[in-house]
């Protein structure tokens, strides 16, 4: 694991990046593959490749585009015209134009379906693809998202769907008196829970009892680790280790996100 454990900080200033060039970078290592930051410097641009896995995706810092490549696209079977036919067809008072061979009848050639472009993946983002799926990636500026690979039993829940973009924040409503909760992503393995905190509210210590990425979506939270406070604001994270026990608390309304990998 290449990221500080019960620390306050930004992926991307971790992870720094040059222009056009893409990095990954291994957060957790788990049973169903690495979980990686993937830092796009401006202006990066891969080529769309296929992942045997699904992967959720979740947006850190700038933007991130999210597309998929076109195909070819092939022309439909016919018979071949001849001259004869062509004949016939003037003979029945049809408008056919003058053609050198029968391929100038063909007005179906193959065509290129164009790349669906699924839009941008931005902090606070998520986004989750289908196994075997052909994905590309770009930024215009400075980016960077978690890459999470997902098990064949992975359920997707409120909100969350396939090849849909999705604001986590917009997933889960705040409770008076209450801590909300919403797991919105769940299988063997991984689990993407969401939590609302109304006013003054906290979860008592506890353990996540497997490597945890804690990421603020509104407002700030204290995190009490392991006997030390830290104040995580939006678009800050914290790693947890699974055996390190910690509280959370919000003296005013927050959303967090809580990525639970083993």
């Amino acid at each position: 694991m290449s990221v500080p454990q019960g620390k306050t900080f930004k992926l991307a200033d971790l992870f720094p990046v040059a222009e056009h060039q893409i990095e990954n970078n291994v957060i957790f290592t788990t049973e169903n593959g690495d979980v990686r930051a993937v830092s796009l410097g401006a202006g990066a641009d891969a080529a769309p490749r296929r992942h045997g896995r699904g992967h959720l995706a979740l947006g850190i810092d700038g933007q991130v585009r999210i597309a998929r490549a076109g195909k070819e696209k092939d022309a439909p079977e016919r018979p071949a015209i001849t001259k004869d036919d062509v004949d016939l067809a003037v003979a029945e008072g049809a408008d056919v134009r003058r053609v050198e061979s029968a391929d100038d009848l063909a007005d179906d050639e193959p065509k290129t379906v164009p790349e669906k472009d699924f839009g941008r993946l931005g902090q606070g983002m998520a986004f989750v693809t289908a196994p075997g799926q052909d994905m590309g990636i770009s930024a215009e500026h400075r980016s960077l998202f978690v890459t999470v690979p997902l098990p064949e039993d992975v359920q997707l829940h409120g909100g969350l769907h396939l090849n849909k973009r999705a604001v986590l924040a917009d997933l889960i409503d705040y409770r008076d008196g209450e801590v909300a909760r919403e797991a919105v992503l769940d299988g063997t393995g991984v689990k993407l829970m969401l939590l609302a905190f109304d006013y003054e509210q906290q979860l008592a210590a506890h353990t996540a009892g497997a490597d945890a990425l804690f990421l603020v979506l509104e407002g700030e939270a204290t995190v009490e680790y392991e006997g030390r406070a830290h104040t995580v604001h939006a678009g800050e994270q914290m790693v947890f280790a699974p055996d390190a026990e910690h509280a959370v608390s919000c003296e005013r309304r927050c959303k967090v996100a809580l990525l639970r990998v083993e």
